[in-house]
């Protein structure tokens, strides 16, 4: 039998949109099989794994009836000529995975001519620019999003990943799409380019230049579309994805470690792009399908080393005790509200609270009743003065 590096060298004309497509006719019948075998990522309980018997033979017909098997998902797939614009049968690896097929093809000798379908090249019909200033962290960060195009970039909770991106978007100039899974997350980012009540705009944007994009005409007037993975999903969703798909050269997905629900992917697979960029918190290769982000964004391409302040945790026991009767089934709830509507015990606590207050210290007092919370506010700020002390309960408006 011929080993793949004994294959004449061949070269392969590979036409590369929103992935990379391989013709099958000229294309070697193994390396066709060795990319979908490579391109496709099984799941397990590793744990129940690891006391049966199979183990050393998994993947096996035993697997595929275990209950220790999660399934599989392939990022690689072959497309029929019907199903894409070169109206031939074609082998579709993920861009994300470019370095990856990249050492596939030297492996088999193989040499690729690749022709690039770029996306549109529409500006911001307006310059938009940052007015604040960035840390050096976030400097750094866009540094690499214009040196790699496409991958992760990992940074901690609160330490401006949605800055980073809406800098980055605003430096390229070219127009975007932002993509999340809650609608949440896309507010951020048009607060972040806008500003509102509670936050300062971080760029000199107009409010006709980003937008939620819900029908074509969105999608054509605003520079910068905030769209979820959701609107594109039913049948009228992927006519419209179809439509779109080569119109953003710049695409940011947020928390990016969500896209390998099988949807989801679908979804972000069918995206043509110049720029793709994640952003994730926790791109983590651990959770297991994680690994199918990598393979439509690409790697992490910068990790942003942010140091942060670690909350002190205190016990404070005030003096005296009081005694609780058992109410059976109740005797938790019970408990609970005897402790927080104690008077002597709010007392106490409130002028503890106050003392760390003085001392420069942000203090987070946790609560479970309501009246409990709002008694406190009432008599810390009755010492302090308005709005020294504020309730964070269940229901309160964002600006609250």
């Amino acid at each position: 039998m011929t080993s793949p590096r004994q294959l004449p060298p061949k070269t392969i004309p590979i036409v590369w949109d929103e992935s990379f497509k391989l013709p099958l006719q000229s294309t070697p019948s193994p390396l066709v099989k060795r990319i979908l075998k490579k391109f496709t990522y099984r799941f397990y309980n590793e744990k129940a794994c690891r006391k049966c018997e199979n183990l050393a033979d998994r993947h096996c017909e035993t697997c595929d009836s275990c209950a220790a098997f999660k399934g599989s998902k392939a990022t690689a797939k072959i497309v029929a000529a019907e199903d894409n614009p070169l109206k031939q049968e074609v082998l579709s690896v993920p861009s994300g995975a470019r370095s990856r097929l990249r050492a596939m093809l030297a492996d088999f000798g193989v040499r690729a001519e690749v022709t690039r379908v770029r996306p549109d090249k529409t500006r911001h019909k307006r310059t938009i620019r940052v007015i604040k200033e960035l840390r050096d962290y976030q400097d750094e960060a866009i540094d690499a999003i214009f040196k790699s195009k496409r991958g992760v970039i990992q940074a901690p909770p609160r330490s401006g990943k949605t800055v980073i991106a809406t800098a980055a978007i605003c430096e390229i100039g070219f127009k975007a799409l932002i993509l999340a899974h809650q609608r949440d997350w896309l507010v951020q980012f048009r607060e972040t380019f806008l500003g509102s009540d509670t936050q300062e705009k971080f760029t000199n944007a107009k409010e006709h230049q980003i937008g939620f994009a819900r029908t074509l005409k969105d999608f054509d007037s605003y520079d910068v579309c905030l769209a979820t993975f959701q609107q594109f999903m039913s049948k009228t969703g992927r006519a419209k994805l179809e439509a779109i798909r080569s119109k953003f050269p710049v695409i940011v997905v947020d928390e990016v470690h969500g896209t390998p629900a099988l949807q989801s992917a679908r979804v972000l697979s069918r995206f043509n792009s110049t720029y793709l960029i994640g952003l994730s918190g926790t791109p983590d290769r651990k959770m297991g399908d994680y690994v199918v982000a990598e393979d439509l964004v690409g790697p992490i391409i910068y990790n942003a080393k942010v140091k942060r302040l670690r909350p002190k945790v205190e016990i404070v026991n005030p003096p005296g005790k009081f005694e609780l009767k058992s109410m059976g089934n109740a005797d938790y709830t019970y408990l609970i509200s005897k402790l927080e509507n104690n008077t002597p015990r709010r007392e106490f606590l409130v002028r503890e609270i106050i003392r760390r207050a003085e001392a420069g210290h942000m203090v987070l007092v946790p609560l479970t009743r309501v009246n409990a919370i709002l008694n406190y506010v009432r008599d810390i700020n009755a010492e302090m003065g308005p709005k020294y002390a504020l309730p964070f309960v269940g229901g309160m408006r964002k600006e609250q």
